[in-house]
């Protein structure tokens, strides 16, 4: 029994030791893991205002996309109608083509009536003044 109380008072005072020692020991740990925690919290606080800004520039970016949307949808009408007034415009140029080609024509109607006209008028007798 006394060899068994020997060891029971060699652990007892082992384990004492070690709860002595354990805290001076783990202090450099310990206080390098608050650090850690302090920057870890810091960077979260940094992640959170980041997500925030993230957050209000993707609700720009959605508002600027329905504005673009809105505006090709403009530019889209806008072309048909600019194709409308382009055809519009070409059945115009062809019936000026036509009138342009029936003026030549009633033109040189004139200009030979003009002639002719002008032929009689040399043939008349001159009076005298």
């Amino acid at each position: 029994m006394n060899r068994f109380l020997r060891l029971f008072v060699t652990y007892a005072i082992l384990i004492c030791l070690l709860f002595v020692a354990a805290p001076g020991c783990l202090s450099p740990l310990t206080s390098r893991l608050d650090q850690t925690n302090e920057q870890l919290a810091a960077t979260n606080q940094q992640l959170m205002l980041t997500n925030q800004q993230l957050a209000a520039m993707n609700t720009r970016v959605d508002e600027t996309n329905r504005k673009l949307l809105e505006t090709n949808q403009r530019l889209e009408k806008i072309e048909t109608r600019l194709e409308q007034a382009n055809k519009r415009l070409e059945s115009v140029e062809t019936d000026m083509a036509q009138t342009n080609k029936k003026l030549g024509t009633v033109e040189e109607a004139v200009k030979g009536f003009e002639r002719g006209l002008k032929r009689f008028l040399d043939s008349l007798p001159k009076a005298n003044k």
